[in-house]
């Protein structure tokens, strides 16, 4: 799915679908990368699969830590920014940056 955002500096961006990930085979990464747009279904995923380590109106994390750094749990991260949902990669809870 492809998107225009319009404004001042318009950019466009490739949405990427749910379903064409489920259908894919991949794991979420490498189908997905930090910064990639995603459907709202990618957010609804994250939220449901398991009770979620971080919920708020504009970001989702899955419940279950991908990895640890510095002793600290990083969990798969999408966030909305101007009504777009965003792939952040593995944060600590409650962030939108890669540690």
């Amino acid at each position: 799915m492809r998107r225009e955002r319009t404004a001042e500096n318009a950019v466009s961006f490739t949405v990427k679908a749910f379903n064409d990930w489920q259908g894919s085979g991949q794991e979420l990464t490498p189908y997905l990368n930090p910064g990639d747009a995603v459907d709202a279904a990618f957010a609804d995923w994250a939220l449901n699969l398991l009770p979620p380590a971080y919920w708020s109106e504009r970001i989702v994390q899955i419940g279950e830590p991908h990895s640890h750094i510095e002793g600290k749990p990083t969990f798969a991260t999408f966030y909305k920014d101007a009504g777009e949902w965003f792939f952040a990669g593995y944060c600590y809870r409650g962030r939108i940056a890669e540690p």
